[in-house]
């Protein structure tokens, strides 16, 4: 009970300082201290779980202006890979139920979330049209997973992409960054994380040179989301993870 009671008092500190920052205008300490909060929180996830991270391509994340990260999804250890690796704040679509919850709703926020009401399309087609102006005035990133749910596949084969997940962007001109991500699947495998080598896990991200959206056509639109799904899934298929197995112990 007292380390909740220490957890909450920390957090409300924290909620004080954010906006104090934002009434103040500081808005440069603000991304900073975000930015290392999800860039340590990220990567703290995999050393708690004996696992490496390798990121290529950092050098081409933009740094300014607002930005759609359209990513393959493996499981939920994509996101603190994606928050580790990208190096500014970023946001991810969620559940609106999500946001009920208080701690976990503060730092959704934060970080420039957005809920999204499944049973409710009209509802989030409508709030879309006010991200793309807070997203454009704050200069945000968001990560949608345009495969719509996680791969199920054991070698973390992509589903097809969902043309709506490139709304957003297309409406609002927002660049596009491409990542392709392997290794997460392993992460949620008991049996694999049992028999792998010690210092064996590891999880591979790399990023992709951005691209420029624009309103599409039909045929434009389609022919840009198979483009982009075969420049992620080349990409994810360079960095496949192969994780060493434990030793046959021999008998003597």
């Amino acid at each position: 009970m007292l380390s909740r009671m220490v957890f909450l008092i920390w957090v409300s500190r924290l909620r004080v300082l954010f906006w104090w920052l934002d009434v103040t205008g500081r808005k440069e300490i603000r991304k900073a201290l975000t930015t290392w909060g999800c860039r340590n929180w990220g990567l703290q996830v995999f050393l708690d779980l004996d696992c490496r991270v390798e990121v290529t391509g950092e050098e081409l994340v933009p740094m300014r202006g607002p930005l759609v990260v359209m990513s393959n999804h493996q499981g939920i250890f994509d996101i603190p890979l994606i928050m580790h690796g990208l190096n500014r704040p970023v946001g991810f679509l969620a559940k609106h139920s999500v946001f009920r919850i208080p701690v976990i709703a503060f730092w959704m926020r934060i970080l420039g979330c957005r809920p999204v009401h499944r049973k409710d399309t009209r509802r989030t087609l409508k709030e879309m049209e006010h991200w793309g102006r807070e997203m454009t005035a704050k200069e945000e990133c968001l990560v949608i997973f345009p495969e719509g749910t996680r791969s199920r596949h054991p070698d973390g084969k992509m589903n097809p992409l969902r043309r709506g997940s490139l709304r957003l962007a297309e409406e609002n001109h927002f660049t596009v960054l491409p990542v392709a991500i392997d290794g997460t699947r392993l992460l949620t495998n008991k049996t694999q994380l049992a028999q792998t080598a010690k210092g064996g896990r590891v999880v591979r991200m790399k990023i992709l040179p951005p691209l420029q959206v624009q309103p599409m056509n039909a045929p434009q639109a389609k022919a840009f989301m198979e483009n982009l799904a075969q420049q992620i899934d080349q990409a994810r298929q360079a960095i496949q993870v192969t994780w060493p197995a434990l030793p046959t112990e021999t008998t003597p």
